[in-house]
């Protein structure tokens, strides 16, 4: 959705603000002049708002959640998937509270998660983001390589287990098929 306003009534085009919204809609709708909205979203005494909200018909794009504490890590990662699958809008956490946050309001279509993180763990925010979204594949990412961690993941309901040492090997391999199925979906 694309939101056009204006706070003049001439409507000059530097008066004019631009705001995108993901969703897929196809209409325009008038906005209230009587709303007093400043370019910045405040709603301090100004002149009235001027215009039409309107809404353009692309589709939400595909969403890759990737949670990881590691900043480094979490960009690298991002970089890659970016130039990989660059059709997909690729969204960050740095905790199991705001990947769990995240995955309610954003509704990624897969998410990478780190098993050692501050707070709740990988684990347990893998378990709660598949008990409430079980169509949302999530894949661990971790540096843990024992047998125990493999377990725990596959019992909270990863799909995946891949070793941080092994993102481009293996990462890219597991996630091709996970994203051809949900462009089939």
């Amino acid at each position: 959705m694309t939101i056009f306003f204006s706070t003049s009534d001439d409507n000059t085009e530097s008066d004019w603000g631009i705001t995108k919204f993901p969703y897929m809609w196809n209409q325009t709708l008038p906005i209230d002049k009587s709303l007093n909205i400043c370019q910045d979203n405040s709603t301090r005494d100004r002149s009235p708002v001027f215009g039409l909200i309107e809404v353009g018909s692309s589709p939400m794009p595909e969403t890759i959640l990737i949670v990881e504490d590691q900043e480094l890590v979490r960009r690298a990662l991002r970089k890659l998937l970016e130039v990989v699958y660059s059709r997909y809008h690729v969204i960050e956490a740095t905790n199991g509270e705001e990947a769990v946050g995240l995955t309610k309001t954003e509704q990624p279509h897969l998410v990478i998660m780190d098993i050692t993180l501050p707070g709740m763990s990988g684990i347990e925010a893998t378990q709660r983001i598949r008990a409430a979204h079980p169509t949302i594949p999530v894949i661990m990412l971790t540096i843990h390589e024992d047998q125990i961690y493999r377990e725990e993941a596959e019992a909270a309901g990863a799909v995946a287990y891949v070793p941080k040492r092994a993102i481009q090997s293996e990462l890219l391999p597991k996630l091709a098929p996970l994203l051809a199925d949900l462009q089939e979906q």
